[in-house]
């Protein structure tokens, strides 16, 4: 559970002035809007919330709307689990305003930019940016190094760049493009450091040219892998893949080798040969029992697939199987038919479901 933490803009104070910026009262896609009526849910909520208490008469207020459209324009697109970017209107909801105090006060600029980067030092997965030139490198400093790259969740490429040099500028676009690529990965990490403005940065980890690209796996972090591969974004691709254990393709979709298991595959053909309904409820058993013995919740939760299969198989035929094959591949096939976050998902159960129809009849 997330560390609950209200983040409060102070704001209404009697020193605001008259402004005709814009109009705080305004509704903003991204910012909850905190009534007495959902105070409770948020605030109260294991989530992380940014709120700025404002009045729609203050200027200080009126100035910051133009920034905090920008902030909810990331907060909507980047959807952060465990944080909240919301506003109060202190006066119509004054009773909600004096409710509770100010467990951290906010004082750091007033610019989108400030606000997210703030946000992202309190909830190292929120990840936020300001919309406009979009960029899944990861930007590090001495303010969020430690936290993400020395995570033991986190697996992270970290690239230490001179702003000033030609092979650093030359390699920006294929590290893009896989940092793009990986975007969906939680766990892996494309990250940068500008080594002009992090010198104690690079003197610790013995950085002396530039570009200088370093792995820092979940279980090696203070002596990181120096990545000598090709500087491509295929050898990039190549190199995370074998080492984080995944299957991305540079578009960032997964390939067709995604979830598969070699170990639930054989359960399986064992499950399609069976003579009897016994027979195969002992070995949808037995493939239960072994789910626990996968070390990853990402392979856990792989086998869980196989053994929802054998089980639908049981109850409905063999010709389940290509029905719901043919059911995911209509669906992935539309755009906007599927959410991001359920693609992967669908994707993994399709080539999974792909292998077993090749078990059929064999």
């Amino acid at each position: 559970m997330s560390r609950i933490l209200l983040l409060v803009v102070a704001l209404l104070t009697i020193n605001c002035v008259l402004s005709n910026e814009g109009k705080p009262e305004e509704r903003v896609p991204g910012i909850v809007e905190i009534t007495s009526s959902n105070v409770d849910k948020y605030v109260g909520s294991s989530q992380n919330v940014f709120l700025e208490f404002y009045a729609p008469w203050c200027g200080h207020c009126k100035n910051l709307v133009a920034e905090y459209k920008i902030v909810g324009e990331a907060f909507e697109k980047h959807k952060p689990r465990d944080s909240v970017a919301a506003k109060v209107d202190c006066t119509t909801q004054q009773d909600v305003c004096q409710k509770f105090g100010v467990p951290e006060d906010y004082n750091s600029g007033r610019t989108a930019a400030d606000i997210l980067k703030y946000i992202n030092q309190k909830d190292s997965n929120a990840r936020l940016r300001v919309p406009g030139p979009i960029s899944d490198v990861e930007d590090l400093d001495k303010s969020n190094f430690d936290k993400l790259v020395l995570d033991p969740e986190n697996d992270v490429l970290v690239e230490f760049y001179a702003p000033w040099c030609g092979h650093c500028q030359k390699l920006a676009p294929d590290y893009e493009k896989v940092a793009r690529a990986f975007r969906n990965e939680k766990n892996i990490i494309v990250a940068k450091v500008n080594a002009d403005n992090n010198k104690p940065l690079t003197e610790k980890y013995g950085v002396t040219g530039y570009p200088t690209i370093k792995f820092f796996s979940k279980t090696k972090k203070t002596t990181p892998e120096d990545y000598n591969g090709d500087r491509s974004a295929e050898g990039f691709l190549k190199f995370l893949n074998e080492r984080g254990g995944v299957n991305r393709q540079i578009t960032g979709s997964l390939d067709d080798k995604a979830g598969l298991l070699e170990k639930m595959g054989d359960m399986v053909k064992s499950f399609l040969k069976a003579s009897d309904k016994t027979a195969k409820e002992g070995i949808i058993k037995k493939a239960e029992d072994y789910i626990q013995t996968y070390r990853t919740q990402t392979n856990r939760s792989n086998a869980a697939h196989y053994v929802k299969a054998m089980k639908s198989i049981l109850e409905k035929g063999e010709e389940y199987v290509s029905n719901e094959v043919e059911r995911l591949k209509r669906l992935l096939s539309k755009d906007g038919a599927v959410k991001n976050d359920m693609v992967d998902t669908m994707t993994i159960r399709g080539n999974i479901l792909r292998t077993i129809k090749s078990f059929i009849g064999k």
